[in-house]
């Protein structure tokens, strides 16, 4: 069995009435149950120790974070592991998108699902994942509305693309599938306050965010095994 763990939180606001132009999902994903143990016990360690110094409680969110060496600090631990980000520039998100609430969760499922493949399809070049191999798919997702106007929600369209293919009737493509095995997709949407590597997912996002609201986009290179996507 192929166990393989994806954990994403996301930084700014995906909606025509916003501030900045960007909305970002940040994340971190493991092939095996000892990277993400050994990660997350990292994160736990640092974050207990800044929290103590800090003499706060609770989950440590970036945005609340003043001082940059501990960000850095929380940051530095994803840096041996698999990173991935993806931005969307808001301002060429079509309207119609961004004037129904549904259809923005339905476009924040599609991104999500982008990106998520595009690990998946990396990772069998290089041969760490095989798609005949019975697989696990685990999907931990920061609490967030499940809504869509789409006709399956985020877990049946990973597995319908990933196991079946998709055809996308509009363009006439047909997208085929990556896996030939047996494969489940799990999906969790869950409290960031009860969830490490979910807290490291955010620290991670906001790094990238805050380096497009900056215009310092070279610093995402730091991320050493790093995929990033922009959209639309």
């Amino acid at each position: 069995m192929q166990d393989i763990f994806f954990y994403f939180d996301d930084s700014g606001v995906l909606t025509k009435k916003t501030e900045t132009p960007f909305f970002v999902y940040g994340g971190i994903y493991f092939l095996d149950n000892q990277s993400k143990e050994k990660c997350k016990y990292r994160y736990k360690s640092v974050s207990n120790k800044i929290k103590k110094h800090l003499h706060i409680s609770g989950e440590l969110k970036a945005c609340k974070i003043k001082e940059n060496k501990y960000k850095k600090a929380l940051l530095r631990i994803s840096y041996p592991f698999n990173t991935l980000s993806l931005v969307v520039k808001i301002d060429q998100v079509y309207d119609n998108i961004l004037c129904d609430k549904k259809a923005i969760h339905r476009y924040k499922d599609y991104v999500l699902k982008r990106i998520i493949k595009k690990a998946i399809q990396q990772e069998i070049q290089k041969g760490k994942i095989i798609p005949s191999e019975k697989t696990h798919l685990h999907i931990y997702i920061d609490e967030q509305a499940t809504s869509t106007n789409g006709f399956y929600d985020l877990k049946s369209s990973i597995y319908e693309e990933l196991k079946n293919g998709i055809s996308n009737f509009d363009y006439g493509v047909y997208y085929p599938s990556i896996f030939n095995g047996p494969l489940k997709v799990t999906v969790n949407y869950c409290d960031s306050s009860k969830n490490w590597l979910i807290q490291q997912s955010d620290i991670i996002a906001n790094r990238v965010w805050s380096a497009y609201v900056k215009k310092e986009t070279q610093h995402i290179d730091n991320f050493k095994n790093h995929i990033h996507e922009i959209f639309p």
